[in-house]
C-alpha cells in the first residue's frame, strides 16, 4: 500500500510512541490532533477513490437520480411553439422541485433531448456556446437559445397580437384569466411589470364589469382578478333574483287563470276581468248581463259588441226560426193533402 506524505507521517508518529506494557501508544494533545487530522484526510481520499472523483460526483449522481425519479418528459422537437414552451416549463418546474443548482440544470436537461432536439443541441453547443461544458452554461442562456429556435419571433408576434386583442366576451373571469396568463407566458415583454399586466387584463374585461372597477386602480394583478370575480358574482346574483321574480309572477298568473260556468265565463284581459255573454243562453245571469249593456269582445271575429243588442239579436233569431218551422210544417201538411187527393182520384177512375 502506498502512503502519501500525511499518511506516512501518521505511521511514523504511531511507531515512535509505542511505550510501556503492551506497547500502548501515549500521545499528548498536539500529537492527538495531528493523528485525527491525518485519519480524516485518509478517509476523504478513500471516499474520492470509491466515487471516482470526490464529493462533487456524488452530489451530481444524487441530483440525476432525483431528476429521473420525477419522470421528466422527453423532447424530440416540435413546430408547435406552445408545445415547446409547455415542455420547457415542465422541465423547469422539476429542476426547481429538486432544488437543482445552476451548474446541474443544463446537463440534466440535455439528457432528455432526442432526435431533432438532440441534433439541435449539438449544433448549439458547438456554434453558440463554443463547446463549453454544459456545467458552465447558465440556465437562462439555454432558455434563450431554446426559445429562439422552437418559439421563434414570428410565433411570439402572433401571440403578442392575440394578447393585445384578447377580450372576455362570453368567458367567465376565471376562464379569461387562464387564457390571458397562457398567452402572457410567451410575450413577457408585454407584461414585464404588474402595472402592464393589469392594464392589458383590464382592457379585455367585459364593459359591465370594467365600469364597476373604474374608480379602483389596481396595481396588483391578483387583486384585480379577485375584484373582477367579485363583481361578476354580484351580477350573477342579480340576474338570478330577477329570474326568480319573473317566475313567481308567471306562477301567480297561472293560479288566477280563467274559469267558465253556465251562461258565461270570466277571462283575464289587459290585467282586468270582464264578463262574456254566450249567445243563445237561457240562464238568468245571461239575461241580466244582456240587460246591463256590458261591452264584450266577440270570440270569433274579435270585435267589440254590446251584450244588450246581442240579446235582442238572439230573440230575433229565435222568432225567425219559429216562423220557418211553421212554414215547413204547413207546407208538409198541404203536400200530404194533395197526394191523398190524387190517390183517391186515381182509385175512382180505375173503378169506373
Amino acid at each position: 500500500m502506498t502512503f502519501d506524505g500525511n499518511e506516512q507521517r501518521l505511521a511514523d508518529e504511531s511507531s515512535s510512541h509505542h511505550e510501556g506494557k503492551g506497547n500502548a501508544p501515549i500521545y499528548n494533545d498536539e500529537q492527538m490532533r495531528r493523528v485525527l487530522t491525518s485519519l480524516a484526510y485518509m478517509m476523504e481520499n478513500a471516499s474520492n477513490t470509491v466515487t471516482g472523483g470526490g464529493g462533487i460526483s456524488s452530489q451530481a449522481d444524487r441530483y440525476a437520480e432525483s431528476f429521473q425519479r420525477m419522470h421528466p418528459k422527453r423532447f424530440s422537437g416540435t413546430t408547435n411553439p406552445i408545445e415547446a414552451e409547455n415542455w420547457l416549463d415542465h422541465i423547469e418546474r422539476i429542476l426547481d422541485g429538486i432544488a437543482c443548482p445552476s451548474d446541474r440544470r443544463v446537463p440534466l436537461t440535455v439528457l432528455v433531448l432526442d432526435d431533432d432536439a438532440s441534433n439541435w443541441w449539438k449544433s448549439q453547443k458547438r456554434l453558440r456556446f463554443n463547446d463549453r461544458s454544459p456545467t458552465d452554461i447558465l440556465w437562462a442562456e439555454f432558455c434563450i437559445a431554446f426559445r429562439d429556435w422552437f418559439v421563434p419571433e414570428s410565433a411570439r408576434n402572433k401571440m403578442r397580437n392575440e394578447l393585445n386583442h384578447l377580450g372576455q366576451r362570453g368567458m367567465s373571469v376565471t376562464e379569461y384569466e387562464s387564457k390571458f396568463s397562457a398567452l402572457a407566458r410567451y410575450v413577457p415583454d408585454m407584461v414585464s411589470t404588474e402595472e402592464q399586466k393589469c392594464y392589458h387584463f383590464r382592457k379585455g374585461i367585459r364593459d359591465s364589469i370594467r365600469e364597476l372597477l373604474g374608480p379602483y386602480r389596481h396595481k396588483d394583478f391578483a387583486d384585480l382578478v379577485e375584484a373582477a370575480r367579485g363583481v361578476e358574482q354580484e351580477q350573477e346574483r342579480g340576474v338570478e333574483q330577477e329570474q326568480e321574480i319573473t317566475q313567481k309572477k308567471r306562477e301567480a298568473g297561472k293560479r288566477r287563470g280563467s274559469y267558465s260556468q253556465s251562461g258565461g265565463s270570466y277571462a283575464q284581459s289587459g290585467g282586468s276581468y270582464q264578463k262574456k255573454f254566450t249567445i243563445g243562453s237561457s240562464s238568468k245571469n245571461s239575461e241580466n248581463s244582456a240587460g246591463s249593456g256590458i261591452i264584450s269582445r266577440c270570440s270569433n271575429c274579435g270585435k267589440n259588441w254590446c251584450s244588450k243588442s246581442a240579446f235582442s239579436e238572439s230573440k230575433s233569431t229565435q222568432s225567425t226560426r219559429a216562423r220557418i218551422g211553421n212554414i215547413i210544417k204547413y207546407s208538409a201538411v198541404t203536400i200530404f193533402s194533395m197526394i191523398n187527393s190524387i190517390l183517391i182520384l186515381i182509385f175512382y177512375n180505375h173503378n169506373i
